[in-house]
């Protein structure tokens, strides 16, 4: 059975022969209430400044 996990420095991409078919990132920002869940937004791309 082939590997399915690699290892690659933080911030780094792994290569190898499987394409999952990486196609981005979809980063969830949300605001809450109290408990209740005020507003959701939706960024796509790389944000850098999240980290």
């Amino acid at each position: 059975m082939p590997r399915t996990h690699g290892y690659a420095l933080k911030g780094q991409r792994c290569y190898g022969a499987q394409d999952w078919g990486a196609r981005g990132r979809t980063n969830v920002i949300g605001a809450l209430l109290g408990d209740r869940l005020l507003t959701v937004t939706l960024c796509a791309g790389q944000k850098k400044w999240m980290r």
